[in-house]
């Protein structure tokens, strides 16, 4: 399957990526608020950090979208790039449309003169699946993240 575009995302875009945030959510069962997610996209329609693109099938149709950040180093000097929030809608996973928005993704940090990216999952919702998209994209595994739940 050819997807027509990746691009930014646009404020016509606002109630796709809140419904997309909402599908991951379920899927995962890691619980948002729908009013954060919404003050991230304000923070990239104000500053582009987070930024914010999305890939279309035919017709326009939004069916992914993929959240970056530009960070500083705390230990040297420079900036590096997150991949955050990744999601594509179920009938298009296992298409090109997730390795679409890595490649976007990979492009946009060059552009910014990042000299690294950190992505992959915390939710260890596909794992497997998002360590081999990022793997034959050139992305090393460097570590193990973990996570302490805190509220019991």
């Amino acid at each position: 399957m050819t997807f027509a575009l990746v691009r930014l995302a646009d404020e016509r875009d606002r109630q796709k990526l809140l419904i997309m945030a909402q599908a991951a959510s379920d899927e995962t069962g890691e619980p948002i608020c729908i009013s954060a997610v919404n003050d991230q996209i304000n923070k990239y329609f104000v500053n582009a950090n987070p930024t914010i693109f999305v890939v279309e099938a035919a017709q326009r149709q939004i069916v992914g979208c993929l959240a970056g950040r530009i960070c500083q180093f705390d230990h040297k000097p420079g900036l590096y790039t997150t991949q955050r929030f990744l999601y594509v809608e179920p009938a298009f996973r296992r298409t090109r449309a997730a390795a679409s928005l890595v490649r976007e993704l990979i492009a946009w940090s060059r552009i910014v003169g990042a000299s690294e990216i950190h992505g992959g999952n915390s939710n260890g919702f596909r794992t497997r699946a998002i360590a081999g998209l990022l793997g034959r994209q050139g992305f090393k595994q460097v570590g193990y993240t973990m996570k302490l739940d805190l509220r019991g």
